[in-house]
């Protein structure tokens, strides 16, 4: 409940803030360009009204510039020091002090809240009470309406030949009843014995048949446009977000404009034309109708800048280019809340930007230790999100939250927080205890033990009550898990062991190979989430260990071929990886190269990538072409004969001597 009334407010908040910004945004642009299109300005309010029940988002990854990692290279995306040398597979357990406190991270117990939930729970409470009041009024208010429509009797002959007459001109089937009244109308509504024309007595009998006939041609255009349940929506899209003016000034501006329309509609097929209409608005206007959410009046909205509308309106049309932008403004507001641009760092061609580290010590009993020399293990925090992770890499775990899911049951050497009021303050009961290893807890020489151990909380308070009710008329006990010894921590770092899992004790094993980080999070967190309640867990490889490269010797028939695994760092060049083999004295022609596998962006029919290394200027110091770039899976070789010599003889130069493993595929 915690959780989800954080995340609810959360995201109302992010929604009525995205509602508020696009109001003014349409108001100002409606104000600057003046559109004559009412269909523009009602879909541009309707379009206000729904980013405020926009709640949920997508992602899109965009990739980040490379002058933008560059410029943050020295901040977030900095190499990550060297892994300690106390990595292991499994983080170490939680220390505990007898007859203390513990000092550990106190563990949050789905029992009790803070203030700080309460507030929050106060506030979701608050929100929903405010729509579920509305509502009750809206609906208050169409019963009062229906009761008032119910006395309305049928108009005369003649009135009623007029508006069947012109229903009959507008092709409308529907039976849409004339009814007159005393109290209300003119209004379209729809009960639930069907829509109804309700207009008021005395005033039908003072207008001309012209005026009749413009009021009758502006409710039957409410019909036609749907007006009725258009404005429903509207103001039920704004009663989401009550406590936000601009809501229902959206609502409202969507509900004028309706009005609107109708008055041009009606004012166009008037005789006289708008300015005799705007003289019957004049007549018909001098009352006021209650509210009602599913009935549309002629009377509704302001009857000045109605007027103001009919007599000033223009025969042109707004421009492609006004339609344009407003369009291209609303769904640009639109979009920025629907999706969320993420950029996500590429990884550099060659690959990441890794460092060396300290040497990583094999772990006792532990078989899954990085083969080989491991002095040359990476370390990298901030892997971008394409990286697949592979064994033996070593993963780093970050948990900032264990709640354990509800019920939770205290078992023995757990902490409880006990909290009694209504007893003696000579024997206060507020303090912290331990469960001891029968499953009891002391509660002193004056009230004895109390059994705890696989118990709920709820359970336990209550065991606590009874006992203090032996003594004390009305005791008030209030019980809180301060630790559970039962739940290990999960941060730490964790090494990918050979069959491509991690070890996470208590929680089980989780398979992590040939995932993203991104993706390995998930899979852990749906892992923990068997027993933690709403676990978040943050993912890092802090050392790459599944990236390698090949020192290939060609010593020939005499002195034979060696090969050397050497693991990939993200940063050698051939002078290091020489620098593995403490120098090339056994070789006399010094001749080098490098052999890479060909990639995607190779030419059709190549399969590797030969680059010479000239021994000599490199002895010299010279950089560039002389000292390429080592990347993983090369093949460096080193030969006492030339290239050329040697190209009678592929397989020693297509692959690396039988016995030693092939490189490792990035995927």
């Amino acid at each position: 409940m915690n959780a989800t009334s954080h995340e609810i407010l959360a995201v109302l908040l992010r929604a009525t803030i995205a509602l508020s910004v696009s109001a003014l945004v349409v108001e100002g642009l409606i104000r600057w360009l003046r559109p004559r299109s009412i269909v523009l300005q009602r879909a541009a309010w309707l379009l206000v009204l729904v980013q405020g029940v926009v709640w949920g988002s997508m992602s899109l990854n965009v990739p980040c510039p490379a002058w933008l990692v560059s410029t943050n290279s020295g901040t977030e995306n900095e190499v990550a020091p060297a892994i300690p040398a106390e990595v292991t597979s499994v983080p170490l357990d939680m220390p505990f002090v007898v007859g203390g406190m513990p000092d550990t991270t106190i563990i949050e117990s789905p029992g009790l809240q803070s203030d700080e939930v309460d507030w929050r729970r106060a506030l979701l409470l608050t929100w929903i009470v405010g729509m579920v009041g509305l509502t009750t009024l809206w609906l208050a208010a169409y019963g009062r309406f229906l009761f008032r429509c119910a006395g309305s009797r049928p108009a005369r002959e003649a009135w009623a030949a007029e508006w069947e007459a012109l229903l009959a001109r507008e092709g409308v089937r529907r039976r849409i009843p004339l009814h007159v009244s005393d109290r209300i109308g003119p209004v379209l509504c729809w009960t639930p014995w069907g829509y109804r024309l309700v207009v008021p007595s005395g005033l039908w009998s003072e207008l001309n048949p012209d005026q009749r006939a413009a009021v009758l041609s502006h409710e039957l255009a409410h019909f036609r446009r749907g007006d009725l349940w258009r404005n429903l929506v509207a103001q039920s899209l704004g009663l989401v977000h009550w406590f936000n003016p601009a809501a229902w000034w959206a609502a409202s501006r969507f509900v004028a404009l309706a009005e609107w329309a109708c008055d041009r509609e009606a004012a166009g097929r008037h005789p006289t034309g708008p300015v005799e209409y705007a003289r019957a608005l004049l007549r018909v206007g001098a009352g006021r109708d209650s509210f009602s959410p599913c009935a549309a009046t002629v009377r509704g909205g302001s009857l000045a800048v109605r007027i103001r509308q009919l007599l000033t309106v223009s025969s042109l049309e707004d421009s492609i280019m006004k339609k344009t932008l407003v369009a291209i403004v609303i769904l640009a507001m639109l979009g920025l809340n629907v999706f969320r641009v993420q950029l996500v760092a590429q990884e550099p061609e060659g690959g990441l930007p890794i460092a060396p580290t300290a040497p990583l010590e094999p772990l006792p009993g532990n078989t899954s230790a990085p083969p080989g020399n491991t002095k040359h293990v990476a370390s990298y925090s901030g892997v971008a999100g394409s990286y697949v992770i592979e064994p033996p890499d070593v993963l780093k775990l970050q948990l900032d939250k264990m709640v354990p899911r509800p019920p939770y049951r205290v078992s023995a050497y757990d902490v409880l927080q006990v909290f009694a009021t209504g007893v003696s303050p000579e024997f206060p009961i507020s303090n912290f205890y331990l469960v001891e290893a029968e499953g009891t807890i002391d509660l002193g020489p004056t009230y004895g033990r109390v059994k705890v151990a696989g118990k709920t909380i709820a359970d336990i308070t209550k065991i606590v009550e009874v006992k203090l009710l032996e003594m004390y008329a009305k005791p008030k006990v209030s019980v809180q898990l301060a630790r559970a010894t039962s739940f290990n921590p999960v941060t730490g770092n964790y090494l990918v062991g050979p069959d491509g899992t991690i070890n996470l004790r208590q929680y089980g094993s989780v398979h992590v190979a040939g995932k993203t980080v991104a993706q390995a999070a998930k899979v852990i967190e749906g892992q923990l989430q068997k027993s933690l309640q709403d676990p978040v867990v943050s993912v890092d490889v802090t050392a790459i260990n599944s990236k390698v490269y090949y020192i290939i010797t060609l010593g020939g028939p005499d002195k034979g071929d060696s090969v050397d695994r050497v693991p990939y760092t993200g940063n050698e060049t051939a002078l290091d990886a020489l620098a593995q083999l403490q120098g090339i004295t056994q070789i006399s022609g010094k001749h080098l190269w490098i052999a890479r596998p060909a990639s995607a962006k190779s030419e059709p029919g190549v399969k590797e990538q030969i680059l010479p290394i000239d021994w000599a200027a490199l002895a010299r110091g010279a950089g560039g072409s002389s000292n390429p770039e080592i990347r993983s899976g090369d093949r460096l070789y080193i030969s006492d004969k030339p290239l050329t010599e040697l190209t009678q003889e592929p397989s020693r130069l297509r692959s690396p001597p039988s016995g030693a493993s092939a490189p490792p595929t990035r995927r």
